[in-house]
């Protein structure tokens, strides 16, 4: 009953847009607006054209139900004649209305069909929904970790400058030679190319998060770090739970197959009798005109195999339709256990890199002081400066990775997993 409810819900706040038309209309960044997720997630989901395109999907399908119901409804005609003949002209004008009564179930088939198809359709634009949550997650993600890629080679750069400072002191001093006044200004040369590079990265993220956005061009804005409260992620049990009770597109594809199904009946009636009844009035010049009434009944004998031919088609078509299912339902069940052991993986790879990077910052304050008393070597505080940064890098691929992760799990139980404050307040 509780997924049931969650499906409900979910399927109800993706099926929103469709109630409107909208055009596409490309979103629109304040200059200096700093970007939360949630204003990043609104933007998208109201702009994309992916989205708009499978939402107009939906609404077509929709108008495919009216059609489709068309022939359970009354028919009503107006026709008008006039002749030009030798002797005169004469006008004939007659009202008509027509009812079916029954065509052996298969206007009713076609209508459920329908709507099976509309609801896939709906089912497909939340999925839709579900991959675009993810795609803004993770351009998102991405952009935070280019910015503290950029943080920590600009942190390099300090320490490398302040390792320069210091060989040049201690050369002048006459404690070291000049070659560790050399290797420091290539350290630093090596520093500001990376820095370089992170900006450049930095650059490339934004793009990244612009277009998936549907933004053309943006002004210069900020993005804000999430903070979310803590919460555990769901046993192998619960998420497979979930992802097989939620997931869209495992919907769809039952809708898929309930609509199949309902082809199959439709097309064994083929060669189904179809009765209805008409009545209507007629005039003419001259003429009081006259009411007329009746019913008609068709019996089809022979088509010359083409129900024959459309059923098995649709046998054919019914038993692809349960193979996709059966084969999106291992797949969904794959992703879901992948996803959960790779966010295991990006926990303990958090704890990891963050124990690491502790201790390649002790490492470089020993080194550090060792070289300023005389004692270490321009080399060894040169490898402990790299080794720092190496370390806060494999950290801030770890925050991002473990993010990402959890971005990955929402998006295979189509639900959301808060990350840990732990996470969120990155030091």
């Amino acid at each position: 009953m509780k997924n049931h409810v969650l499906r409900g819900i979910l399927c109800a706040l993706f099926g929103t847009a469709l109630l409107l038309s909208p055009q596409v209309t490309l979103a629109a960044i304040a200059p200096g607006e700093a970007l939360t997720l949630e204003r990043c997630l609104e933007i998208a989901l109201s702009a994309n054209p992916d989205l708009v395109a499978e939402e107009a999907g939906a609404r077509g399908a929709e108008a495919v139900i009216d059609q489709r119901a068309a022939p359970l409804r009354p028919s009503l005609s107006l026709s008008s004649t006039h002749r030009r003949v030798e002797g005169g002209d004469s006008t004939s004008a007659g009202l008509s209305l027509s009812q079916l009564l029954s065509d052996g179930g298969r206007s009713r088939i076609a209508l459920e069909s329908a709507r099976a198809g509309h609801t896939e359709a709906l089912e497909n634009v939340a999925w839709a929904r579900v991959r675009l949550v993810y795609d803004v997650k993770s351009a998102f993600y991405s952009l935070l970790r280019s910015r503290w890629d950029l943080q920590a080679a600009e942190e390099t750069e300090r320490l490398y400058k302040e390792q320069l400072l210091q060989a040049q002191a201690t050369y002048e001093a006459g404690l070291a030679p000049k070659s560790d006044v050399t290797a420091a200004r290539v350290d630093l040369g090596r520093a500001r190319l990376e820095r370089t590079k992170a900006a450049s990265g930095l650059e490339l993220a934004k793009s990244d998060l612009e277009k998936v956005l549907a933004v053309e061009s943006a002004p210069d804005y900020d993005v804000v770090e999430p903070s979310s409260p803590a919460a555990a992620p769901p046993g192998e049990e619960e998420a497979l739970e979930r992802a097989l009770s939620l997931r869209p597109d495992l919907e769809a594809r039952r809708k898929a197959l309930q609509a199949a199904e309902l082809d199959v009946t439709y097309a064994a009636k083929g060669l189904a009798p179809e009765l209805s009844t008409f009545g209507g009035y007629d005039w003419s010049d001259g003429d009081d005109g006259q009411w007329r009434a009746g019913v008609t009944l068709s019996l089809p004998l022979a088509d010359g195999g083409l129900t024959a031919a459309r059923t098995r088609e649709a046998e054919a078509a019914l038993e692809q339709a349960r193979a996709r299912e059966a084969s999106l339902r291992l797949a969904v069940i794959h992703e879901v256990r992948q996803a959960r052991l790779t966010l295991l993986d990006a926990e303990e790879n958090v704890a990891t890199t963050e124990l690491n990077l502790e201790q390649a910052r002790e490492n470089l304050d020993l080194a550090r002081g060792r070289y300023a008393v005389g004692v270490g070597s321009s080399l060894e505080a040169s490898r402990a400066a790299e080794a720092f940064s190496r370390a806060l890098k494999d950290r801030n691929q770890a925050l991002y990775d473990h993010r990402l992760a959890l971005a990955g799990l929402e998006k295979a139980t189509a639900s959301s997993i808060s990350i840990s404050d732990r996470e969120a307040d990155r030091p």
